[in-house]
């Protein structure tokens, strides 16, 4: 494999621990239905990173697969917060109350519970925790 490769890996270690939280290589070849020997191949530049788990990335998560390829910033997609709004006043008006793991969150918490991770993804984004999306 080359050095490219071995680039490509960092990143996509990168972006599983981004995504997944440190040290979730076995949730992660879970996930896109590998072995966790084998997405250690992938990290580490043993192998090449099939079309498959770039694709598992392109569905499944914010993470941009341009980035992991090319490292090409930025590496969170970009996203509409008035889509995000839109979605959910959408959802407050099918329901008054949304239900999330066992636990009730009225409309304006949810929208609170946005704007909070919005305000708390652009606060990290001066310490170096990453990129807005």
């Amino acid at each position: 494999m080359t050095s490219g490769d071995k680039e490509i890996g960092v990143r996509l270690s990168m972006a599983i621990n981004a995504f997944l939280g440190p040290r979730r290589q076995q949730v992660f070849a879970k996930l896109v239905g590998v072995s966790p020997s084998r997405v250690t191949d992938y990290i580490k530049g043993r192998r090449r990173i099939p079309q498959e788990v770039f694709i598992w990335f392109a569905e499944n998560t914010d993470i941009r697969v341009e980035w992991i390829l090319t490292g090409d910033e930025p590496m969170w997609k970009p996203i509409d917060y008035g889509q995000t709004r839109q979605d959910a006043e959408e959802l407050a008006k099918r329901a008054s109350v949304v239900s999330y793991k066992g636990e009730e969150f009225t409309f304006q918490e949810v929208v609170r519970l946005i704007e909070m991770a919005r305000d708390a993804r652009t606060m990290g984004q001066g310490k170096g925790e990453g990129n807005t999306k």
